[in-house]
């Protein structure tokens, strides 16, 4: 089950979703979205498809799906806060910062042929569309077409946007010796590339 918290004053609002629940015909394409608030449900929406991802804001509920939808849901009353996006491949990352997090609030997609979006998420502009395969080779050591490898899931298990709106990226790599070391990556918005802040050690 995906889960997405956002802890406010005098509230906690839990967003889960259930991939497959029961009553859905066929069983395996249909998802369960539940939004709670200090325990008590406060909506609950029947998604066609299955959810492959949850994130939100103080405002919104966000779910990306295996179809490459993405849905924003108010969080408040569940409906749909604008019609759906659709960016064609599975969504395998979603990440949302909040006002707290950085001066302007940044939407992350991360689909799983490895193309990372940025939206402004008050004007939901898009900001940034770009590749993450120079990073996956980076870290493999190769030149050659990875794209369907399995190094592409440690790029998509740590993004997160810094206080000036930068997109930072980190990779695990298997451990050594019991240490758990990893490469970190920032895209550098003026030189429009990435750049390899940490390597491991």
């Amino acid at each position: 089950m995906n889960e997405w918290r956002m802890n406010m004053v005098g509230a906690d609002f839990v967003g889960k979703v259930a991939t497959s629940p029961t009553g859905c015909i066929p069983p395996s394409v249909c998802s369960l979205l539940v939004v709670t608030r200090g325990g008590s449900v406060l909506w609950h929406r029947n998604i066609e498809g299955q959810t492959t991802a949850i994130t939100g804001s103080l405002q919104h509920c966000i779910i990306g799906l295996a179809n490459g939808a993405i849905q924003i849901y108010d969080l408040s009353s569940g409906s749909l806060a604008m019609p759906r996006l659709i960016l064609g491949d599975k969504i395998a990352s979603l990440v949302c910062s909040s006002e707290l997090e950085c001066a302007e609030k940044r939407l992350v997609a991360i689909t799983t042929t490895a193309i990372l979006y940025q939206w402004n998420y008050d004007t939901m502009h898009l900001t940034l569309k770009v590749s993450l395969l120079p990073l996956l080779r980076a870290v493999s050591g190769t030149s050659s077409d990875i794209r369907n490898s399995g190094h592409r899931k440690y790029v998509l298990s740590d993004v997160t946007v810094d206080p000036i709106g930068r997109v930072v990226l980190t990779i695990p790599v298997a451990p050594t010796d019991g240490k758990r070391t990893c490469h970190v990556f920032v895209f550098d918005p003026q030189m429009r590339c990435w750049r390899h802040l940490l390597t491991p050690w």
